[in-house]
């Protein structure tokens, strides 16, 4: 099993069902999309929580309550960028298409615009 599929099977039944499909369906069209982040502990979501406040680097999430931890979310990558050269524009598609699918993108969230980040 690959990570991303590990990742997925670890996720709600209703969250990653939605997220096999958005995979699928990219892949069809060429473009390789990998779930990076699916469900986490308290512990982790700690971690990152504190990365900008009180650990180095940029502040990464604005909650300690993320939909991560009942497997309600998932992050992506695009296979062939880093998250920071992805195009606008192909964000807001895969973005789109997510939605349509019945997630919420994180990069409409109004504070910390999380690009990669889907949740259900």
């Amino acid at each position: 099993m690959t990570p991303s599929n590990q990742r997925i099977s670890e996720l709600h039944p209703d969250v990653a069902l939605r997220a096999r499909i958005l995979v699928d369906l990219f892949k069809r069209f060429g473009l390789s999309i990998v779930v990076t982040g699916g469900r986490r502990g308290y512990v982790e979501q700690l971690g990152l929580y504190l990365k900008g406040r009180l650990l180095p680097g940029g502040v990464v999430t604005g909650t300690l309550r993320s939909k991560h931890l009942s497997g309600r979310a998932f992050d992506i990558s695009v296979a062939g960028f880093s998250p920071d050269q992805v195009p606008d524009r192909l964000w807001r598609t895969i973005g789109r298409v997510g939605e349509l699918l019945g997630l919420s993108w994180g990069g409409r969230f109004p504070t910390l615009k999380d690009n990669p980040h889907f949740e259900l």
